[in-house]
């Protein structure tokens, strides 16, 4: 979002940069209870790389319950998160936070009339010796000083403070798993109150929102301009200080790697967020506001660190807005999560809500305007509706779009701008219950990037267009579990092959064989026919082949003895599929053969001759085959007819 004053601004912006002191990065540490302490500017996160087989293993955890069903309130969800706090540990962090704000307001006493207690004593009588050194910033625990004198009113206080806490979450009317809502649509401020400030920020949103949507005062777009110049502190605050000779706001700090640091798009960026939450509150609030419409926090402070194993933070999982000094792509060295822009510039935003949280309705149009966006991913959000909103297309830095585990109201066709993006790398949108649908056509970017396309268990309808041949880049490929899908393009660069469960009813086509990097190919349980290709012997990097469950006849070609790295092959419950197998003798990796259910013949003796100490899994039965099984397994039976399933160590 390039702000109007950005040219002007260039020269003198480049001076106070030369002379800026070098950022300041800060790791983030963990208290003496557990929980990640954080100090002000930015921290590290070290994690690994986003893989896409992540994503898409734990999409099959999600589906793995049958009807992926997700409750809030349980202490173990599909996400794998930390149990929400008790209102019993949310009230004490209450408390906790009073205490210090008395301490910081508190009347400055002579040192030697200070001593640390510490946060976690019942409340009684302090104990009598002195206490040495000082608390450490976001380190160690936490720790209350308390004057001697005002001992007896600070106890006093924090006493009533703890009473009216507890009164407070009792008339919530909730189970206390609910946080208090940052909507201060009950204050005194009206759009009539500040029109001169109203009419600056609709200048500024008018560049993305029609003026008949802003008219509306029930839409998420008018509430979410009404909280900028009523309740938002950091936008008031530079659209108040607007410089009349020029009718422009004063410059961010730092802003964004490509937003710049214009004010203007700063307010844009708030209003943005605040039109995502409006517009999927319609339900009501969310159950956990995420500090969302903190109008006294940066936006890059709109989030929760929360714990979990997913992408791509490793073990740490920030869940709501989170700013980076750089994109999510390869880990070259630790990302750095910003909580503003006071310190260096921003690198981009990501938006991850990944827990079930009350979201209720659409993703508005002006998401596709967030356009330091680099990662969007929602999963476990059941109440979104609607379908993608084509301005997704504007976002020309995002580089992750992952929805998994989405509610049955979700879903239409995917924009066909996705796919020409830039930096898009990654689309996974899996095991959802609404139903998707392809483009008729989608070209690429000219040096496209996307890597990883699944559309794993979406009920997908549409073909699959010859131009997905047009991405090189493409290395997995995952389409299981949905409708019929009637094309397959010419992907050389594919290295995992998911199409399982498709009811194709085409050949397997000779172009397979141009895919020399592929590792994995999952193609069972669909209607393919005819014969293996010879071409196939040219994977050599191929590492499991699973064509079971089909419509296959003919022979196994001689060329798949050139499949040395071949490990699992699983042919069983095809049409005719006969004669020898002596191709599958060279393969010294191969640990697991699954042949049931065919008319194969000949000999199994030269089998696994390169079995060295590992499980052994092999299936021979309703077959024709005569004669000794292989050397490998002689011990378990003493001839073929006797071998229908064997699993053994050696």
């Amino acid at each position: 979002m390039k702000g109007t004053g950005d040219n002007a601004r260039g020269s003198a912006k480049g001076a106070a940069e030369a002379a800026r002191p070098p950022p300041v990065r800060r790791a983030a540490t963990v208290d003496a209870s557990g929980r990640i302490a954080l100090g002000p500017g930015a921290y590290a996160v070290a994690g690994p790389n986003f893989g896409a087989a992540e994503a898409s293993d734990r999409a099959g955890n999600a589906a793995a319950d049958g009807n992926n069903t997700v409750v809030a309130d349980e202490e173990v969800v599909i996400e794998g998160f930390v149990p929400e706090p008790t209102p019993e540990e949310l009230r004490e962090e209450r408390i906790r936070a009073e205490v210090e704000e008395m301490k910081r307001t508190s009347v400055a006493l002579d040192p030697s009339a200070v001593r640390i207690v510490d946060a976690d004593e019942g409340g009684g009588e302090a104990a009598d010796e002195e206490s040495e050194g000082t608390a450490n910033e976001g380190g160690e625990g936490i720790k209350r000083y308390l004057k001697r004198p005002l001992a007896a009113v600070c106890l006093t206080v924090a006493v009533l403070l703890a009473i009216a806490l507890a009164v407070a979450f009792g008339s919530s009317g909730g189970d206390g798993s609910e946080e208090e809502s940052n909507d201060l649509g009950q204050s005194s401020c009206t759009i009539d109150t500040v029109p001169g400030r109203y009419e600056v920020a609709r200048s500024i949103v008018s560049e993305i929102t029609p003026p008949a949507v802003l008219d509306d005062a029930a839409t998420p777009q008018a509430r979410a301009l009404e909280w900028i110049v009523c309740n938002d502190q950091i936008s008031s605050a530079l659209i108040d200080a607007r410089d009349d000779s020029n009718g422009m706001l004063p410059n961010q700090t730092w802003g964004t790697l490509d937003g710049g640091n214009a004010g203007e798009s700063h307010v844009l960026r708030r209003y943005i967020l605040a039109t995502f939450y409006y517009a999927t509150s319609e339900d009501g609030p969310w159950n956990r506001t995420l500090s969302f419409l903190s109008g006294d926090l940066h936006e890059c402070a709109w989030h929760e660190n929360r714990t979990g194993r997913v992408f791509p933070w490793g073990e740490f999982d920030p869940t709501g807005v989170v700013c980076t000094d750089r994109s999510l792509g390869p880990a070259a060295r630790p990302w750095f999560v910003m909580l503003d822009d006071a310190e260096q510039r921003i690198g981009v935003l990501n938006l991850h809500i990944r827990i079930p949280n009350n979201l209720i309705g659409p993703l508005p149009p002006e998401i596709g305007f967030l356009t330091d966006l680099s990662s969007l991913a929602f999963e476990n959000v059941k109440g979104l509706r609607g379908t993608l909103p084509s301005t997704l297309g504007n976002l020309t830095n995002l580089n992750v779009l992952v929805l998994i585990n989405m509610g049955p109201n979700l879903g239409g066709t995917i924009p066909a701008s996705l796919f020409s993006l830039p930096e898009i790398g990654i689309i996974n949108i899996l095991v959802n219950e609404g139903v998707w649908e392809l483009p008729d056509n989608f070209e690429p970017n000219e040096n496209s990037k996307l890597f990883s396309l699944g559309l794993r268990s979406n009920g997908l309808k549409g073909t699959l267009p010859s131009s997905l041949a047009k991405f090189k880049s493409l290395g997995r490929l995952e389409l299981s579990d949905n409708c019929s899908m009637d094309v397959f393009g010419e992907l050389p660069s594919l290295q995992y092959l998911n199409l399982h469960g498709n009811k194709f009813n085409g050949t397997l086509p000779e172009s397979l064989g141009q895919a020399e990097d592929m590792t994995v190919m999952f193609m069972g349980n669909n209607r393919i026919r005819g014969l293996l290709q010879s071409s196939m012997g040219n994977l050599g990097k191929l590492e499991l082949l699973d064509l079971s469950h089909n419509e296959l006849e003919g022979t196994v070609p001689a060329s798949f003895s050139r499949l040395t790295s071949l490990q699992h092959i699983s042919l069983q419950n095809n049409l005719d599929l006969h004669g020898p197998i002596s191709a599958f003798e060279p393969l010294q990796n191969l640990s697991s053969l699954a042949l049931y259910g065919n008319s194969f013949s000949g000999s199994t003796k030269g089998l696994f001759s390169g079995a060295a100490e590992r499980q052994i899994v092999a299936d021979f039965g309703h077959n024709n085959f005569t004669g000794d099984l292989p050397d490998a397994l002689t011990k378990y039976a003493s001839n073929t007819s006797e071998c229908l399933l064997i699993v053994c160590c050696l």
